[in-house]
Parts: C-alpha cells; sequence; structure tokens
C-alpha cells in the first residue's frame, strides 16, 4: 500500500469490506498506485454525490417510480452531515 502511514487504516478497512470508492475529502492521500490493485477509486465527496445524483436522475428517467430506498438516502444524509462537522470541527480547532 503505497498510501501515508496516517491513512493506511482507511484503504485496509475498504480492501477488507470490498468497498469500490473511497470517498474522502484527502484525494491526494491515497495515489493511483495504492488502490489499483484493489480496483478501487479514490473521490471527492462532491463527486460521491453527484454520482449518485446522476444515477438517480437517469434511473429515474426510465421509470418515473424508482426511489432512492430509504436507507441509501439516510446514509447519503449521515454520510453528508459528519463531514460538514468534520471540516467545521478542523476550522474551529485551527483558529482556537
Amino acid at each position: 500500500m503505497a498510501c501515508g502511514a496516517k491513512d493506511r487504516h482507511v484503504l485496509a478497512a475498504a480492501v477488507v469490506g470490498g468497498a469500490d470508492q473511497i470517498v474522502t475529502i484527502n484525494v491526494k492521500d491515497f495515489p493511483k498506485a495504492s488502490t489499483d490493485p484493489y480496483g478501487m477509486e479514490v473521490v471527492s465527496p462532491d463527486t460521491f454525490l453527484q454520482n449518485v445524483l446522476d444515477l438517480y436522475h437517469s434511473r429515474q428517467s426510465r421509470r418515473s417510480s424508482i426511489k432512492l430506498p430509504a436507507s441509501v438516502a439516510q446514509r447519503i444524509l449521515f454520510t453528508t452531515f459528519l463531514l460538514h462537522y468534520r471540516a467545521r470541527y478542523q476550522t474551529l480547532r485551527r483558529t482556537s
């Protein structure tokens, strides 16, 4: 694993969990050389959410009755909340 020592646990958890993507603000901390052997890509939260919305809209246009399952919608909202909270916490920590 060619990522930094502080990020190895994230990559290891993603590999063991069989993830297709790692969603992180720190995309640069996971070089392609570290994720390619596992068939994973690293995306920013914005890209991830845009991909989910694009997928939703493409399915919605094919079938007007398809909706995101509640569990998926809840995960997206929860993840967005956590990312926002983390960013605010880090900003507050830097200023104090």
